[in-house]
């Protein structure tokens, strides 16, 4: 896919409540529209790491569906460009599906 795709930036450091945020704006039956999540959380790719990152649980990942979460053991290699490939094509494909595209990176101020 060549076109631009709009995303949606959601930005605050680990465990300010965007997670809670999202879900009131995005999950349930009152949503302000359909959208599905991409995790930029540098720890949250990574399983067995739950401590300490925030990640959303099994039934919340089901109510507001949450990608790049758990997609790889820490001892295997994950970096940047790794990140990049499949979070275009998860954006992509969220896009596909005529759902709005939702980033959580997590950042430190």
């Amino acid at each position: 896919m060549n076109a631009k795709i709009p995303v949606f930036v959601f930005l605050g450091p680990t465990a300010a409540g965007k997670t809670a945020i999202l879900f009131d704006l995005f999950a349930g039956s009152d949503a302000v529209a359909p959208a599905e999540v991409v995790s930029a959380d540098s720890m949250q790719v990574y399983r067995s790491m739950d401590i300490g990152t925030a990640k959303p649980d099994g039934a919340a990942r089901a109510a507001l569906p949450h990608h790049l979460i758990d997609i790889c053991n820490p001892d295997e290699q994950f970096n940047a460009g790794d990140f990049v490939r499949l979070a275009d094509e998860c954006c992509a494909a969220i896009y596909m599906r005529g759902r709005a595209v939702i980033q959580t990176p997590s950042t430190l101020y």
